[in-house]
């Protein structure tokens, strides 16, 4: 089994406002605080590197999340997993640490496993299955369509009218924030290889 972290480069604008002060990140931040999150937990544990240096841990960086393509992607087998790591504004994302959505070929005892460990941690998070609504479609959904496991791991930033592709490029989202993120994709990468590990 591999796990395949897909954070997306922003292809949408090219120049763009990014800044750090007083422990909030401010601009267009889609998708910089997704891969700055994948690389936090990458950095912060060498059994993690460790997994990816051999080959167990997939990092890619898709240049097409933007326009609904899923453009040259690493093959995957339905043994294996892909976790789009992305963020998103919206009133059922507040007050969280994180948001797994779009869930696909979990078993409904994988799911409660997950729950558990990553409740354990006393992190704010919510879990929900692929429901097939349009508001919700990803890149989860073309892994879906490519019969291979997946989630969309959802770092919730805080912009104008829910959106945060604004021209205006105001988002923003603590490191306290992106810290707790990055140690629920942490936690879940090793829940997610016990699950493999115990089939």
């Amino acid at each position: 089994m591999k796990i395949l972290l897909s954070s997306h480069l922003d292809r949408i604008i090219q120049d763009y406002a990014l800044e750090y002060h007083n422990g909030v990140h401010k601009g267009l931040l889609d998708n910089f605080i997704g891969i700055l999150t994948t690389y936090l937990v990458l950095y912060d544990d060498i059994n993690i590197r460790d997994l990816e240096k051999r080959g167990k841990i997939i990092i890619w960086h898709g240049k097409s999340e933007e326009w609904g393509i899923l453009k040259n992607p690493p093959k995957l087998s339905n043994d294996d997993i892909a976790i789009a790591v992305d963020v998103a504004d919206g009133k059922h994302y507040r007050g969280r640490d994180f948001v797994i959505e779009n869930m696909s070929g979990f078993s409904t005892e994988e799911l409660v496993d997950i729950k558990e460990t990553l409740g354990w941690e006393g992190l704010n998070f919510h879990l929900r299955r692929y429901t097939g609504d349009p508001m919700d479609e990803d890149e989860a959904w073309q892994w879906r369509e490519r019969g291979v496991r997946t989630m969309s791991f959802i770092i919730p930033i805080t912009g104008k009218d829910c959106s945060w592709h604004r021209a205006q490029m105001d988002n923003t989202v603590s490191s306290d924030r992106v810290k707790s993120a990055a140690h629920g994709l942490k936690r879940l990468l090793i829940c997610l290889f016990d699950i493999g590990v115990n089939k």
